[in-house]
């Protein structure tokens, strides 16, 4: 009887354990809408040309790791370019899909270090162009992408791009 009520006033400290434990995995702090703030971004060179009108990008949890990041842009003359990349955070690089105004880039490989940190490499005909880093904030209210490289004019770069959590 003794052993029945140990037992009996451990299980609620189980419980509580257990559902903590489930919350606190929590879901991916990148997963969600990002419109990018132009205002706190930074290019170096500036792009030629006015600035999009808007650009935003939506990342989407299709289980099993495989992640779909959806980037739609409205260029400054009303055009709009689309970027899609299915992918997993598992270093191997996967295709880019682009239309509109968006770059023609072939691959990129993403790479997950912790629950608010990620890095990226792009390729184009398995030459690198660009790598970078993704940072989520403490609050998931912002996320800042940091990409060096060489753009398609063959000019080097040196971009922060500040996102806001739609």
């Amino acid at each position: 009887m003794k052993l029945k009520k140990t037992i009996l006033g451990f299980f609620p400290i189980l419980l509580v354990l257990s559902v903590s434990a489930l919350l606190g995995q929590g879901k991916d702090v990148l997963i969600g809408t990002w419109k990018v703030d132009f205002e706190k971004s930074k290019a170096d060179p500036p792009p030629p040309g006015p600035r999009p009108q808007s650009v935003m990008r939506t990342f989407e949890d299709r289980g099993g790791g495989v992640l779909v990041a959806t980037t739609e842009m409205i260029n400054a003359d009303g055009k709009k370019g689309l970027v899609v990349v299915v992918f997993k955070r598992d270093g191997k690089p996967y295709p880019i899909a682009t239309t509109g105004s968006g770059q023609n880039l072939a691959m990129m490989a993403f790479k997950k270090i912790d629950a608010h940190n990620n890095e990226h490499t792009t390729t184009v005909d398995g030459k690198v162009v660009n790598t970078g880093t993704e940072k989520i904030s403490a609050d998931g209210k912002t996320y800042v992408e940091e990409r060096k490289g060489t753009n398609p004019r063959g000019i080097a770069f040196d971009n922060i791009t500040v996102w806001e959590r739609q």
